[in-house]
């Protein structure tokens, strides 16, 4: 717990302004980056989201952690992504990870039975063999732990391009209650490569509303 101190410390002082019941990230370095505000904005999302992700953060510890940052916040959602601190762990002992991770879970839903929760992929440039293997038995966890399970890596071009797109115009889209696979398609599809800040700027409106009619469809 020494090695996350100062991020507990930070996020036990923001959980006392914030409200109980919304939706909440817990995963690691990578997800520390994602603009929750603004994308909670862009797809008028109808309840609070929380970002309580810890750079290091290991499945190990992540109950622990869940206890003192997330668990206050009661959350109704939870996009869990962890694994990104464990490829070499996951490397030696494979059924050692998925075993810790399954406790995770267990743990969270003794503390909250109501509490949807999501497995999101990991996604790195390096280990690639490994983070294909860990996402595949991540996805039979869901599956056995009846999770809702979100692969960021096979996640549609043309889903990406969409969330990319109003994210990056601010263009307003009337979405409420949006479920939690949504949100995950929401929060890790923003940053697309291929993206609207390579396209034209003369695009008209009527245009811009048919996009992204037909491509909501597909993502909600």
């Amino acid at each position: 717990m020494n090695a996350y101190e100062n991020t507990i410390r930070k996020y036990q002082t923001l959980n006392s302004f914030a409200n109980v019941g919304g939706a909440v990230v817990f995963g690691g370095a990578a997800d520390l980056d994602v603009p929750f505000d603004e994308l909670k904005q862009s797809f008028n999302v109808d309840y609070a989201i929380y970002n309580r992700s810890v750079a290091g953060l290991t499945v190990a510890d992540a109950s622990s952690v869940y206890d003192a940052v997330v668990a206050p916040l009661r959350p109704s959602k939870l996009l869990l992504r962890l694994g990104e601190a464990d490829l070499e762990a996951f490397e030696k002992n494979a059924d050692e990870f998925i075993r810790l991770y399954r406790a995770t879970i267990d743990h969270i839903r003794s503390l909250n039975k109501k509490c949807e929760i999501a497995i999101v992929s990991i996604g790195s440039d390096a280990n690639s063999s490994t983070v294909a293997d860990m996402n595949k038995r991540l996805n039979a966890l869901a599956d056995s732990e009846r999770c809702f399970f979100e692969n960021v890596e096979t996640t549609s071009p043309a889903m990406k391009e969409t969330v990319s797109f109003v994210y990056s115009t601010g263009f307003f889209t009337p979405f409420v209650s949006t479920p939690i696979h949504s949100l995950a398609k929401i929060l890790y599809g923003w940053n697309a490569s291929s993206n609207s800040q390579t396209g034209t700027k003369n695009q008209t409106l009527g245009r811009t509303k048919n996009r992204l009619n037909l491509s909501t469809v597909s993502l909600f």
